[in-house]
């Protein structure tokens, strides 16, 4: 409830303060940011679900820090080459759309993308383990409520809301949503480099229908 009604409330605080044209750009380059977080995570976050719970069950957690970190890797590494494409098709959007304000949105709303994937992941690890509230705040609406809190805060020292200020906004808040997401796992199980299994016989088999389960994921998306 609280994550439906922090984005709602962001939605309208956005519509009120860009104005239908800025909101318009804004809304999609939220979705493209969103499109590309589902392939940045390859799946991976329905995959650590599965250990994250089976962890719980056997009280080994070697494994499961073990694919978090592979996964963390993996994502990070996805996200900052699909980052650069956008970057690189900014400009056919651009001329296609016929919006120059579009290039710069899309340009910061993009350097979201690595702390958007990497929340998922956390917030998967958290799910399996049981804290569902956690991680239906993370995945839904951390971003949301933080940041309309800071906008409000922004607005109430007599601050002009304008485009920049809400991307930038967003991006931070993506970030410490991230961290928030991080702490709150490893307070929940402490990483311990000593006992971290990355590698074991099933590892590709899980990777691959992690995979499988992110594109179609995507695709349902699209």
């Amino acid at each position: 409830i609280v994550a439906a009604c922090s984005t709602l409330f962001f939605s309208i605080f956005v519509a009120r303060a860009l104005g239908p044209d800025n909101t318009g750009i804004f809304y999609f380059c939220l979705t493209w940011l969103i499109g590309l977080s589902l392939i940045a995570r390859l799946g991976q976050e329905v995959n650590i679900v599965w250990y994250a719970s089976r962890a719980r069950h056997d009280q080994n957690y070697s494994r499961l820090n073990g694919l978090l970190v592979l996964s963390t890797v993996l994502t990070l590494l996805t996200s900052i080459f699909l980052a650069s494409l956008t970057w690189v098709l900014r400009s056919p959007l651009t001329a296609w759309l016929q919006s120059e304000a579009l290039a710069v949105a899309l340009t910061l709303l993009i350097l979201a993308l690595p702390a958007m994937s990497l929340a998922s992941i956390f917030a998967g690890c958290l799910k399996g383990v049981g804290r569902t509230g956690k991680s239906a705040l993370l995945e839904q609406g951390g971003v949301f409520l933080l940041s309309s809190f800071i906008l409000l805060l922004w607005q109430a020292v007599d601050r002009e809301i304008s485009m920049p200020v809400v991307l930038l906004c967003f991006v931070a808040c993506s970030y410490l949503t991230t961290i928030v997401a991080a702490w709150w796992w490893f307070s929940e199980i402490p990483l311990n480099w000593r006992r971290l299994s990355i590698l074991w016989p099933e590892m590709p088999r899980s990777l691959t229908s992690s995979m499988n389960m992110g594109f179609v994921s995507f695709l349902t998306f699209a």
